[in-house]
C-alpha cells in the first residue's frame, strides 16, 4: 500500500464520502499533506486510512468496543440493568415503558439500582449561594458534592445507595423541586415549578423513561 494516497481512494478504501474524510482530518484521525503534483489537491497517510478501516470491519460488536476502549475506542460494558429488543427499552427485563404507565421514580430507581429497601430522595441545600432554581444551581450542587465526596472503596452497598439517593434529591432540589421525601420526586418538582398534577404526571412519566438508557 502506498504511503500516502489520494481522496478517491481513500474514500473507496472506507466506503465514505468526501466530507467524511473531511471529518477524519478535522479530528486528527487521518494525516494529510499538499499533493506536490496538484496545489489544489491533498494527500492522506495510507496507514491511518487503513487503520479506519480495519475498525470499520470490527463493526459495533461489543467484544470488540470492550477490548478497543483501553486503546481509546467507545467505551461499551455489559450490564443486565437496561437493555433494547425489538426496539423496546428494559429494565432488568422490565418493559420501560410499560413501567412509565404507572410506576413512580422510586420504584424505578429500586430495581435499577437492585436495593432491598424503598428509596427516597431528600433535598438538602447547605451551603450553596441563593440562585433562581436553574442548570447554574445544579452545576454548582454537583461540584461541592465532588469536592466532598468519599471513595465508594469498602462501603456498603446501602450506605452507597443512601448517598446516591440524597444526591439525586439534591440535584432535583437545585432545579426547584420542594424540600423534604414525604412526597415523590416528580410530584415535589412539579409543586416547586408550581405546576399541575397533570404536569407532575407527565414529570413521572417522562422521569421513568429516562431513570436509564445507556
Amino acid at each position: 500500500m502506498a504511503s500516502w494516497m489520494t481522496l478517491e481512494e481513500a474514500r473507496s478504501m472506507l466506503g465514505v464520502r468526501s466530507q467524511t474524510i473531511y471529518a477524519y482530518v478535522s479530528r486528527g484521525q487521518i494525516n494529510v499533506i499538499p499533493d506536490p503534483d496538484g496545489s489544489r489537491r491533498s494527500l492522506y497517510r495510507g496507514e491511518d486510512v487503513l487503520n479506519l478501516a480495519k475498525r470499520k470491519q470490527r463493526g459495533r460488536k461489543w467484544e470488540a468496543l470492550a477490548t478497543s476502549t483501553l486503546f481509546g475506542g467507545e467505551p461499551s460494558i455489559p450490564t443486565a440493568i437496561s437493555t433494547f429488543v425489538d426496539g423496546r427499552l428494559y429494565y432488568r427485563g422490565r418493559d420501560a415503558v410499560a413501567l412509565a404507565h404507572g410506576a413512580s421514580f422510586e420504584e424505578v430507581a429500586r430495581l435499577l439500582w437492585n436495593a432491598e429497601a424503598c428509596l427516597h430522595f431528600p433535598s438538602k441545600q447547605r451551603g450553596l449561594p441563593f440562585i433562581r432554581p436553574e442548570l447554574s444551581r445544579a452545576f454548582l450542587m454537583l461540584a461541592a458534592a465532588a469536592a466532598s465526596g468519599h471513595s465508594t472503596h469498602g462501603r456498603t452497598v446501602k450506605v452507597l445507595h443512601e448517598e446516591a439517593a440524597g444526591l439525586i434529591g439534591s440535584l432535583a432540589g437545585a432545579l426547584g423541586a420542594l424540600a423534604g421525601a414525604d412526597m415523590p420526586l416528580h410530584v415535589r418538582i412539579a409543586r416547586g415549578w408550581g405546576q399541575s398534577d397533570a404536569v407532575a404526571e407527565l414529570l413521572r412519566r417522562a422521569m421513568v423513561l429516562l431513570a436509564d438508557h445507556e
